[in-house]
């Protein structure tokens, strides 16, 4: 450990940064907005129906980055 952090983590994750935005807030869904412009791929891994809940839609992000790729991950539960 350094620093507080795992040779692992640091190895894995060097060179990466995050932010925290709240999309909820009219703020946050602006900066989203400008990032979209930016990025090549989006990822979501809420459950279904988050994010069209933002307005950020396949549609809606389409337009602002006709190129960008976008996946989305819904971890499913299964009742044993």
């Amino acid at each position: 450990m350094k620093s507080g952090r795992s040779a692992y983590y640091v190895q894995q994750n060097r060179g990466e940064k995050s932010l925290c935005i709240n999309v909820k807030e009219p703020k946050g869904l602006a900066i989203i907005k400008q990032f979209l412009k930016e990025v090549n791929v989006v990822t979501e891994n809420y459950s279904v129906g988050t994010m069209a809940r933002t307005g950020l839609i396949w549609g809606e992000i389409h337009k602002i980055n006709p190129r960008i790729v976008m996946s989305s991950i819904t971890a499913l539960v299964s009742p044993l």
